[in-house]
């Protein structure tokens, strides 16, 4: 690919941009209703769609309760292991636990210290290509330079007045600690 069509490319999915996120501190957990499952770097693009699909059609037949309005949505990464797995939450943000149908599973975001990147796309087709490339900036770029590490989970956010502005429109929060000093 010739280096006009390249940069062509990345303004079409919206990668040409600086990208520095803002430092933000959750006081309190959020309780949250979906599903779970375990994924890999391999094989997430497959696993995220289909758990999507489950978690929707659950939705759809009213068996997430106490759902917070204006809704929230999650889609929590956390417990990475070596062989770069890691278990995947998605689901509301709920007011309280009810009943629990299925194969619904409670999950809660961690309280703490978070960079905030916003992730912004007009083309559904190429999310998924955008998450994982400020990823790769946040992980290999960002983090080392920044002062901070990696806490262990991260979160995409994403809410029902995000949702009026564009339909692939999230926060990314990426949980932080202070790098100690050897």
């Amino acid at each position: 690919m010739v280096k006009w069509q390249k940069l062509s490319f990345l303004y079409l999915i919206g990668v040409i941009m600086r990208i520095e996120p803002r430092i933000v501190t959750v006081n309190k957990e959020m309780d949250c209703l979906g599903l779970k499952t375990r994924t890999t770097v391999k094989t997430v693009y497959q696993d995220l769609p289909k758990l999507y699909d489950r978690y929707m059609d659950a939705f759809r037949k009213n068996l997430i309760t106490n759902v917070k309005r204006p809704w929230e949505y999650i889609s929590l990464s956390q417990n990475y292991d070596k062989d770069f797995s890691w278990d995947y939450y998605t689901g509301h943000v709920i007011t309280k636990y009810g009943e629990i149908y299925g194969d619904l599973v409670k999950f809660s975001v961690p309280k703490g210290d978070y960079a905030v990147f916003e992730v912004r796309c007009k083309r559904e087709m190429f999310f998924g290509i955008k998450v994982g490339m400020i990823k790769k900036y946040i992980y290999t770029k960002w983090l080392p330079g920044s002062g901070y590490e990696f806490a262990g989970y991260e979160y995409e956010y994403s809410n029902e007045d995000m949702k009026k502005k564009g339909s692939h429109n999230v926060d990314l929060f990426v949980g932080i600690k202070r790098k100690q000093l050897s």
